[in-house]
């Protein structure tokens, strides 16, 4: 068994004051035992809009952003999932999800493969007016079983969780700032969803409330069991959720319920493909 926590904040443009808050419920949740912490998406900024976005963004491995993120890990003995943080990217910046072991040494990093550019009722969003998609799907290997790692708008895209199922990833996390309007319709039921698919550990913090006046996230960050079972949810206000997760029992319920020798149509970096012989095949 193993303590992982998710951190939910209402981030807004004031960076320093941004840290201090996630910096306390991150001591917090370490003090509750927590052995991995996971911060939402632009944990340290949000709510100022692209021009503040690109203020702040940082080249690698420098920056007082990274350097909060190591220097909390150190001093808590915690990994650290840090949520996004935007990294430069020539005219534009990478959404960047970084992570640090409990001595503050760099893991690995995802950049979020899947920009938000929809329409919602009350909102619209262009993320990739200032930020640069990633090309690569990212998994490590950790103390608490093997790491997924995706942000928020990817939750929309099953074939992103599948790719990590092959590598047989046994916990996910998804930093997000999901929005108040597609939250309440759509946040728990993907989630639950991603979770059951592929008989893995979902580790979602989200941001709360209102950022600026046009823009406000749904919360009810939450820890996800691989049977779909919500292990602990905070649904509102700032603070963190903690649970105990058990990777070990991911075996045993893949050999009662084999999905991963079952399934025929396979995903890979290059697309789609079904493993049939041809000679079996019923397309005409």
């Amino acid at each position: 068994m193993v303590k992982v926590a998710a951190i939910q904040v209402t981030s807004k443009i004031n960076v320093e004051k941004n840290l201090a808050t996630c910096a306390c419920y991150i001591k917090q949740a370490s003090e509750a035992g927590a052995q991995l912490i996971a911060l939402p998406e632009m944990f340290a900024t949000l709510g100022g809009g692209p021009t503040q976005f690109m203020a702040v963004s940082e080249e690698v491995n420098k920056g007082p952003i990274q350097d909060f993120l190591k220097q909390q890990a150190r001093e808590n003995n915690v990994w650290i999932i840090g949520g996004t943080l935007p990294i430069r990217d020539q005219s534009k910046s990478r959404a960047a999800c970084i992570v640090y072991d409990n001595n503050g040494k760099f893991i690995t990093r995802y950049d979020k493969l899947h920009l938000f550019d929809a329409d919602t009722e009350n909102e619209s969003q262009r993320e990739s007016q200032y930020t640069s998609h990633g090309e690569s799907v990212v998994t490590t290997e950790t103390p608490f079983g093997k790491l997924g790692l995706c942000v928020c708008f990817d939750l929309r895209f099953p074939e992103l969780f599948r790719l990590m199922f092959q590598e047989q990833v046994k916990l996910v996390t998804i930093p997000s700032a999901f929005l108040y309007d597609t939250g309440k319709s759509h946040w728990e039921v993907l989630l639950r969803a991603r979770a059951i698919e592929n008989c893995c550990y979902i580790i979602a913090p989200n941001q709360y409330g209102n950022h600026n006046e046009n823009r406000r996230s749904y919360g009810h960050s939450m820890i996800v069991s691989p049977f779909g079972e919500i292990l602990t949810q905070k649904e509102e206000g700032e603070g963190f959720v903690i649970a105990d997760i058990d990777v070990n029992t991911i075996p045993g319920m893949l050999a009662k319920f084999p999905i991963d020798k079952h399934q025929r149509i396979k995903v890979s970096n290059e697309g789609w493909y079904c493993p049939l012989p041809k000679e079996n095949s019923t397309v005409k």
